[in-house]
């Protein structure tokens, strides 16, 4: 797992650190967007209903810009083609599209995926960049067994066995032929009045 961490590992505004598989250490952040949003129903809501549950929350997400040069002023000389590993680094990050922690001056996110990512090519010594990552919700499945310790097909409890008792359906059957009470003669009912 990659950790985005700020400059030198603590909440400050100056930069970001990418550590993990792949290193990156930008120089400052030039803006930080945390994005919340829900979808909430558009259909009427019972009066006395609990209205959150009318409402599902979205991933977080959170957009970052940062800046890195070759000449980062924390070290006071030249670093030839450090852009450009900061590009090829991003570029990576991006590719393995695998879960990232982001820690922020504002909060720390875990889980997070990059969705969207622009390396834009101003001037050859500089980049600017901007990333925009979402949260990934991670669940476990659990298995149960059921009461008997077997499957329903073949339980004890005779309640059991008849609500997993399979049943077929039939589906819809053509009509049959009309039947006449008079030995096989229709008759119209109207034509017995005139």
């Amino acid at each position: 797992m990659a950790v985005t961490n700020f400059l030198f590992g603590n909440r400050t505004p100056a930069g970001f650190t990418v550590e993990g598989v792949v290193e990156l250490q930008a120089d400052l952040t030039i803006s930080e967007s945390h994005q919340r949003s829900a979808d909430v129903t558009t259909h009427p809501v019972e009066s006395g209903a609990t209205i959150s549950d009318h409402v599902i929350l979205q991933p977080e997400r959170l957009s970052l810009e940062g800046f890195v040069t070759d000449t980062p002023a924390a070290v006071f000389a030249a670093n030839e083609g450090r852009t450009q590993t900061a590009f090829d680094t991003l570029e990576e990050l991006w590719q393995e599209g695998g879960v990232v922690t982001v820690v922020t001056a504002r909060k720390t996110y875990e889980n997070m995926v990059i969705v969207d990512l622009q390396l834009p090519r101003e001037r050859p010594s500089s980049m600017n960049f901007s990333m925009e990552m979402q949260n990934i919700t991670v669940v476990e499945t659990e298995t149960a067994q059921i009461a008997g310790g077997g499957d329903a097909a073949n339980a004890s409890d005779q309640d059991t066995a008849d609500l997993a008792s399979q049943e077929t359906d039939a589906g819809r059957q053509p009509a049959g032929a009309a039947s006449s009470a008079s030995g096989g003669q229709a008759q119209s009912v109207l034509g017995g009045l005139f």
